[in-house]
């Protein structure tokens, strides 16, 4: 079958049809003069209301008296602040329309073509939008509480700051939407591909997320997903909700910056962020389980910090492959501090360095320095922190390596121990950086 000629005599039979509903419309029509018409600079607030009135007569007897199924062509019309709620606009051309204000609250626009329309602080609570072409058009502040909007045109829309609650939102295209500080509470959002939209500050309490593509920077608090959520650098035939990610083979310095490192770009947040903001542990771990698949054997030094920020954290750090995995990425990090200042560790950090060099007791000499700075560390911290770096430093001095330097007279207690209760007791025996060297250097935690 010949599609092309297919397509060009559909092409031409909608273009015969739109220039008949012209001809039966005429531009230079008394209808469409007033639909155009802009309120004039300095017209009283009375006069925009008369005019306004007479925008939506006039719009009501034009399709009132279109033949039945035919496209009306209004585009270009001037219906700012135009009460059209209730009405029945299917099927109409509304490209490049002003539509500021305008209240279309439970209005009927099926297939309406609202490309490159503006429509800052519409009114379209509850409206039927089904199949909107919404192709480049503005809807900043505007509502669309409870709203359909399934299926159309959807790409390069402007809803900052609009009110989307409860609206069905399903199976349309939603390429380089700009939702930012956007309120989607309760929304449906199944089927959708969000991975290209801006979600800033959007509100998702109570999204419903099922079988759809997200981005890597989406706060998920509050959503409820339903089905497994997946990572993939491919939109795939979906069973739950996809993650969007780069494929494992890009992954470089730049790359790894963007996608992990919420220090760096605290506004935009990270992918690991964003798993984080999911309520369920479960899934929490199973979307790590595949980032370090994904991620394989790439070098992640350079986003070490981050990574261990959100990972040594309960219920990552419970999970043995994932705290295996830690263990090998956070060496680097580690080790970087056998010649820099180690800086106040939290919590989990201090958690997580501890069941390192419990795991891999072999790095207390091969991150010396880090190793001596941890102790001291947890040590002030006290409480458990307390007791088991006392426990992993009483190990360190017990090795061969050490032990010569604790029968120093001036070490610890005097008596081959060290002293935590004196504040200048030498209790710190580190060890040369360089192999085979016999020179240490014992100190107090107060030099």
């Amino acid at each position: 079958a010949d599609m092309g000629g297919a397509i060009l005599i559909e092409a031409n039979l909608k273009g015969a049809i739109l220039g008949w509903v012209n001809s039966f419309f005429p531009k230079t029509s008394p209808e469409l003069e007033i639909l155009k018409k802009r309120p004039p600079e300095g017209c009283s607030l009375s006069e925009i209301k008369e005019l306004n009135s007479k925008k939506q007569e006039a719009l009501q007897h034009m399709i009132d008296n279109r033949p039945a199924g035919l496209i009306l062509n209004l585009s270009d019309v001037y219906l700012a602040g135009v009460d059209l709620s209730g009405m029945q606009l299917y099927g109409l051309n509304l490209c490049r329309a002003n539509l500021d204000g305008v209240n279309m609250e439970e209005s009927d626009l099926n297939q309406v073509d609202l490309s490159l329309a503006s429509l800052n602080g519409a009114n379209l609570k509850e409206a039927n939008l089904y199949e909107v072409n919404l192709l480049r058009a503005e809807l900043k502040e505007a509502i669309l509480d409870g709203a359909i909007l399934i299926g159309g045109s959807q790409g390069n829309i402007d809803l900052s700051g609009a009110k989307l609650r409860g609206t069905c939102l399903t199976g349309g295209n939603q390429c380089q939407v700009n939702m930012e500080n956007a309120d989607l509470s309760g929304a449906c959002l199944n089927l959708v591909d969000l991975s290209s939209v801006n979600m800033r500050l959007t509100k998702l309490t109570g999204v419903k997320l099922k079988d759809s593509v997200i981005s890597a920077k989406m706060n998920l608090q509050g959503v409820e997903i339903e089905g497994p959520i997946t990572l993939g650098s491919d939109i795939n035939t979906l069973y739950g909700v996809s993650i969007l990610i780069l494929s494992s083979n890009r992954w470089n310095r730049d790359s790894l910056d963007i996608w992990f490192n919420h220090i760096n770009n605290p506004e935009s947040g990270s992918l690991l962020t964003t798993i984080d903001s999911i309520d369920g542990d479960e899934q929490k771990v199973s979307l790590v389980s595949q980032l370090i698949q994904l991620l394989g054997d790439t070098d992640v030094s350079t986003v070490a910090l981050p990574l261990l920020s959100i990972l040594t954290k309960s219920p990552y750090i419970d999970n043995t492959d994932i705290a295996i995995w830690l263990d090998k990425a956070g060496i680097p990090y580690l080790k970087q501090y056998n010649e820099a200042v180690m800086p106040p560790m939290d919590e989990a950090f201090l958690n997580f360095i501890e069941g390192t060099f419990s795991r891999q007791p072999e790095l207390k000499f091969t991150a010396n320095a880090a190793f001596i700075q941890f102790v001291a560390q947890a040590v002030t911290a006290g409480g458990d922190h307390n007791k088991n770096a006392t426990a992993l430093y009483d190990s360190y001095l017990e090795d061969e390596r050490v032990k010569p330097y604790v029968n120093q007279e001036d070490f610890g207690d005097f008596d081959r121990k060290a002293d935590w209760s004196t504040p200048h007791a030498m209790n710190f025996i580190l060890l040369s950086a360089q192999e085979n060297s016999e020179r240490v250097m014992m100190f107090s935690k107060l030099l």
